[in-house]
């Protein structure tokens, strides 16, 4: 039903969301105790939804900014201590799906870089990091 009430894209981010939720959310016990949510298999079969949903998005520019977002939100997790062959795959074939793609907005592509080099462990330069338009006006 949710299919049909939201867009693609939106779907896409409800889904990160809940990513998320599945990782770091507190959950009370009966005992009184706070439990922290790490369920890593929750996560990867969430991102895996993810990518499914924009695969289905028909706009090309759409699609490879939900293929980023993706991608920093497997980065943000891998930050915050999630097993790093769990994730793997899904990085490798979001990359792939990128690479595949056209970039046309030089936003997204900018950013895209700056997720790439993250994930590979370098520090980003500093003419990647903050965009030219935002330079401009501090």
């Amino acid at each position: 039903a949710s299919a049909r009430l939201l867009r693609k894209a939106d779907q896409t981010r409800a889904t990160l969301s809940v990513c998320h939720v599945m990782w770091s959310s507190k959950v009370k016990e009966n005992d009184g105790s706070i439990k922290i949510l790490k369920d890593e298999k929750k996560v990867v079969n969430f991102i895996g939804k993810a990518i499914k949903t924009t695969d289905k998005c028909l706009e090309s520019e759409l699609k490879v900014q939900l293929y980023v977002e993706i991608l920093e939100k497997i980065y943000n997790f891998k930050c915050d201590g999630f097993s790093l062959e769990l994730l793997q795959s899904h990085q490798d074939t979001v990359t792939k799906k990128i690479e595949a793609e056209k970039i046309n907005n030089p936003s997204i592509e900018q950013h895209w870089k700056k997720i790439k080099i993250l994930l590979s462990g370098e520090k980003v330069p500093e003419e990647i990091s903050e965009p030219e338009d935002r330079k401009r006006h501090v």
